[in-house]
């Protein structure tokens, strides 16, 4: 699971791949208000780097 919206402005440079408490914090909340029997264990999370592609208009 992902969330691709907010957080800093970066580059493939400067990217902070740490993963904080509040993030994971932020992920289980979100996930248990749509999937409340899933186990809430947190494992890993290895962050990736993703560039959102501009949207373009489909006619």
């Amino acid at each position: 699971m992902a969330f691709f919206r907010g957080g800093a402005t970066c580059t493939p440079e400067t990217i902070d791949r740490t993963v904080r408490p509040e993030e994971v914090a932020a992920m289980a909340a979100f996930v248990g208000r749509h999937i409340p029997d899933l186990p809430g264990e947190f494992f890993s999370a290895p962050p990736p780097a993703c560039t959102p592609t501009p949207r373009t208009s489909i006619s």
